[in-house]
């Protein structure tokens, strides 16, 4: 589950399952501490979800969902409107990372994260023996909304100068079927690899891949890379190497966090699979 934050007393919570779909609830808290959820009409993906993150892309909120059995990242535009009935998740476009444009299941993605202030997304994939880094380039709601007039069957216009994306979206939203199928309505964008690196993190078929972005303190942006090793890697993009290692446990590492206290503006805190023991690093 990734939460979506709209402003201080409202946002997306946004969760995959085994139920194959991807659905979001809008937590609303009003002025006497009420709480309000709001529950959109899912979408159902194809095959089960293997990761999440959640973005704000030229200003509209989206998902990004992996799933296994597919190298194509599902991108879903969260309508949110008035009326509730309306409200719902749908797909607006994939991005390939397989550079082969007859194979998309060869690997899949295992973690999502999107590198700090860009439209760079890094996914960490299921490769074995070692994670492999695949950094992506998002392509604009414009180039989204140009390949799906070209793929639609009914009429799709808006005026790009007054950047009308949120209406023409839920247009659209109002009338798509609300599950993947095998039909080409939905792009496909190829050719946006920036890098695909390895990672040198260990995993096996059992592992869950996780990779959290650094926060943009003194301009070092990169990943840090939870592995099954017991060791948080410090990895630049830039330079495709590790500049530091952490570590934690003499086993593999089940979850990870990070984030930033008064004390520190990186913090780190890990859970080891073996030892049960919670670490925090700042």
């Amino acid at each position: 589950m990734k939460y979506l934050k709209i402003d201080d007393n409202s946002g997306y919570l946004c969760s995959i399952g085994w139920d194959t779909f991807a659905n979001v609830h809008k937590i609303t808290i009003n002025d006497n501490d009420e709480i309000s959820v709001k529950a959109f009409n899912g979408y159902k993906l194809m095959t089960n979800a293997t990761s999440i993150e959640t973005i704000y892309h030229d200003s509209l909120p989206v998902i990004l969902v992996g799933r296994i059995e597919s190298s194509l990242l599902s991108v879903l535009f969260i309508n949110d409107v008035e009326d509730d009935v309306n409200s719902n998740v749908f797909e607006i476009c994939k991005i390939s990372l397989n550079d082969s444009e007859f194979s998309t299941h060869a690997f899949h993605p295992m973690s999502i994260a999107n590198l700090v202030s860009s439209n760079l997304i890094t996914i960490g994939t299921n490769h074995i023996p070692y994670m492999r880094l695949i950094t992506v380039h998002l392509p604009t709601i414009s180039e989204i909304l140009n390949k799906l007039k070209e793929k639609a069957t009914s009429e799709i216009e808006y005026n790009e100068e007054k950047t009308d994306f949120k209406h023409v979206l839920s247009k659209i939203g109002s009338e798509i079927e609300l599950k993947q199928s095998f039909t080409a309505t939905i792009p496909i964008f190829r050719d946006s690899i920036i890098s695909n690196l390895n990672s040198m993190a260990p995993q096996d078929k059992y592992s869950s891949a996780l990779i959290f972005s650094r926060s943009d303190l003194d301009n070092k942006k990169g990943l840090w890379i939870i592995g099954d090793d017991g060791i948080i890697r410090g990895y630049d993009l830039r330079t495709g190497k590790t500049v530091i290692e952490l570590k934690t446990d003499e086993g593999r590492i089940k979850s990870a966090f990070i984030g930033c206290n008064k004390y520190s503006k990186e913090l780190i805190v890990s859970c080891g699979a073996m030892s049960k023991q919670i670490k925090i690093w700042v």
